[in-house]
């Protein structure tokens, strides 16, 4: 029997550094990793190509929305076929996950799959916003088996955080961890996640969400890149990409206006910046706007 884990979380809430651990959890046994991301590119699936795992990526909308449950399906249905022992599925932090036990009740497709429930990351600072403003954030939450609670190191009231998390679903388990680290005792919470009621319906197609890709130049300094992100960069969600740039490779992770531009060796030559915005926001003329002012290197909005 294959056991599959979905691993949720608002967008920045540290979903891939935690997969990553939690991978480790399973070491020697045959792992499938299956990401999703909202945006038009493929980035999260860029970093966990190192994984010891059979990877696959579906992008450009949620896995839950019609427009992309198909896909999802097919996949899943192929790698159930592989009979791995762990599955574990990194949905989009734009996503609402309330259907997947209605999706693998299909007991002709998925007979062979046991469920073992939700884990959600949340942002220890940013949880309380983001669950006021984000619709999928709600809904995650009420899906959740367990909460992992993330960058606790940055908040000094973690009480609070914790209080507010069981006002909007007692009966989830709250795990608290920095870095996304997992410590060896929790093997025994994961295995033993308490059931959530409900199956949910499918995802509506969110028309409030702005997606957008940056081609960025890539004579232009690592500097002026930055320069250039902080000028849109509070009228987003998040933005994020590879980018190389005369000659060094870069790994860009904004959330909002908290900029991140790291050194990354493995990084190709895309230079495609995915961002992701929503209702209220003035994302494009912000962009526009930015672009003019990083003349004479060429950027691109798409």
């Amino acid at each position: 029997m294959t056991k599959l884990f979905l691993i949720t979380g608002f967008l920045g809430a540290g979903k891939t550094t935690f997969l990553k651990e939690f991978a480790k959890l399973f070491a020697g046994q045959r792992i499938a990793v299956l990401v999703n991301e909202f945006g038009k590119e493929d980035v999260d699936g860029q970093l966990l190509k190192d994984l010891q795992a059979r990877l696959a990526s579906i992008y450009n909308g949620s896995i839950f929305c019609a427009c992309r449950l198909e896909q999802f399906e097919q996949v899943l249905s192929e790698m159930a076929d592989e009979k791995p022992d762990i599955i574990l599925v990194e949905t989009s932090g734009l996503s609402d996950p309330t259907s997947i036990q209605r999706i693998l009740s299909n007991g002709e497709k998925y007979a062979g799959i046991r469920y073992m429930g939700c884990i959600c990351l949340a942002d220890a600072v940013h949880f309380e916003k983001v669950y006021a403003t984000a619709a999928a954030c709600r809904k995650q939450l009420e899906t959740a088996n367990a909460v992992v609670l993330n960058k606790i190191d940055l908040v000094a009231n973690i009480t609070g955080v914790r209080c507010f998390i069981h006002r909007q679903n007692p009966a989830v388990i709250i795990l608290e961890t920095a870095f996304g680290i997992i410590p060896p005792d929790w093997t025994e919470v994961f295995e033993c996640l308490p059931a959530v009621s409900g199956t949910g319906t499918l995802q509506i197609k969110d028309l409030s969400i702005q997606s957008y890709v940056i081609s960025v130049d890539e004579t232009i300094p690592v500097e002026r890149l930055i320069d250039f992100l902080k000028m849109f960069a509070a009228e987003t969600y998040r933005i994020k990409g590879f980018v190389r740039l005369n000659g060094s490779g870069y790994f860009a992770d904004c959330l909002g206006s908290d900029i991140k531009v790291t050194a990354r060796e493995n990084c190709g030559n895309s230079n495609r910046l995915v961002v992701l915005a929503g209702h209220g926001m003035r994302t494009l003329p912000a962009m526009k706007q930015a672009a003019e002012n990083a003349r004479p290197f060429h950027i691109r909005i798409e």
